[in-house]
């Protein structure tokens, strides 16, 4: 079979070990997706990062991954899914991007 059904996804987990290498580790991850036929990449928040510096602060802006990941998006032939920092509001028992919240 060449594709799919139309109204299918097939999820693939690439057993490929983080490198801490922050926004350019992200768009290797989409190089190597593209290369084993994906069509889409999800990247979350903080994506390959490598946490936070000796001063307690984020070694990389937490979406800046992301960032970079979505202007090469056309160059590398694959579409990056950014996905936000979920929260879980349990006066609603759901889940919720923070961002939403943050202007409440």
């Amino acid at each position: 079979m060449k594709t799919y059904p139309d109204g299918t996804a097939m999820l693939s987990l690439n057993p490929l070990a983080m490198r801490m290498g922050g926004p350019r580790e992200a768009v290797w991850h989409a190089i190597i997706r593209k290369n084993f036929g994906c069509t889409h990449l999800i990247v979350g928040r903080d994506h390959a990062g490598p946490g936070e510096d000796q001063h307690g602060k984020p070694f990389y802006d937490p979406y800046a991954a992301q960032e970079l990941a979505i202007a090469k998006q056309e160059e590398l032939g694959i579409k990056i899914l950014p996905f936000q920092m979920m929260v879980y509001l349990e006066n609603h028992q759901r889940y919720c991007p923070r961002e939403v919240l943050q202007g409440d």
